[in-house]
């Protein structure tokens, strides 16, 4: 916007002869826009009134800004801290907001096996919390947002975590998006944002500002983990790929592991096997009770390629006889 700048041009700063006269320069009600000190705004003549110009009436004690022609109040809000508000003329407390917005985090994990090339199973994810095969590696993209405050909730002032520290506005993605490539660890991400605590509360037989910060947050996390392998074949040893086709597989981060329904036939021997990096099983319980472990034997340590191509050194427990349970319980320890 072009300004009106007529009259005598100048080329440099008015200023006092020496910087140690004190009288002014200018006054100020006589310079055109500016802030003006008036009794009434129709003191301010059109010849200095500005767009966006302000006017403080004295009596009114109330400044106002001056947009196009009309002149609006100007309802400064200044945050005080602890629930207290100055809006105007008035202080107020807010006694209500008593929690905070919730943020929540949209997430999607892009999967590949241990190669980096070939996608995983499942190749994509939008799960916050995955777990996956060790091997497995991951790229993450995610943001947060908020909502609007209902009733009783109030919006956040700060924000800590791996986002970022810029404060998106109610309903608006983080920007910019976090973004981390190649993870091949346990890795977990979160938000974290707070407000001062507002309001009042009694302590003891006083009544005291409300004290520290509220805080929401929310999180993602990958976590890599091998698998235990459990089933039933003829064979009297098993290689990596015929451990896998066992079939009955579940993550596990220790040797421990319950199997209801245990049924061997047809001349099959029982199977358990997991990664030896868990160590040999100390016992194996029979329906809760009776103690089974010489029941088994341990064979010869197998490398199976796990699910996300990667080799692993496993334990492999075979039982002594073939048939030798039906719907039965067994608990690995």
């Amino acid at each position: 916007m072009s300004l009106d700048n007529s009259g005598i041009t100048v080329y440099t700063t008015i200023r006092p002869q020496n910087s140690g006269d004190t009288y002014p320069i200018a006054h100020a009600n006589e310079i055109r826009g500016g802030l003006h000190l008036v009794t009434t705004l129709s003191s301010v003549t059109n010849d200095r009134r500005m767009d966006g110009m302000l006017a403080y009436v004295i009596p009114q004690g109330k400044t106002y800004r001056l947009t196009g022609n009309t002149w609006a109040e100007e309802n400064t809000q200044v945050i005080l801290g602890q629930g207290l508000t100055y809006v105007g003329d008035a202080i107020t407390l807010d006694l209500s907001s008593t929690t905070l917005v919730s943020p929540n985090i949209s997430t999607t994990w892009s999967l590949f096996n241990a190669d980096g090339v070939t996608a995983y199973s499942p190749a994509i994810s939008t799960s916050k919390n995955i777990i996956v095969d060790v091997g497995v590696r991951a790229n993450v993209n995610a943001t947060y947002q908020y909502p609007n405050p209902v009733a009783g909730q109030a919006l956040p002032t700060t924000v800590s975590g791996n986002f970022g520290f810029t404060l998106p506005g109610a309903n608006t993605p983080s920007s910019p998006p976090l973004i981390v490539s190649a993870i091949t660890n346990n890795t977990s991400y979160s938000v974290n944002l707070g407000k001062p605590r507002s309001g009042l509360v009694v302590v003891g037989s006083q009544v005291q500002f409300a004290s520290g910060f509220d805080s929401a947050g929310d999180s993602i996390s990958i976590n890599f983990q091998n698998r235990s392998y459990f089933g039933y074949s003829t064979n009297t040893t098993l290689t990596g790929i015929q451990i896998v086709a066992l079939g009955n597989n579940q993550f596990q981060t220790s040797r421990n592991r319950t199997v209801n329904n245990v049924t061997a036939t047809l001349g099959n021997f029982t199977y358990y096997a997991y990664p030896a990096s868990f160590n040999a099983l100390t016992n194996i319980i029979l329906d809760g009770a009776a103690p089974v472990l010489g029941a088994f034997t341990r064979l010869s340590d197998v490398v199976v390629t796990n699910l996300a191509g990667q080799n692993v050194n496993y334990i492999v427990y075979r039982s002594n006889a073939t048939d030798a349970f039906t719907n039965n319980t067994l608990a690995f320890s």
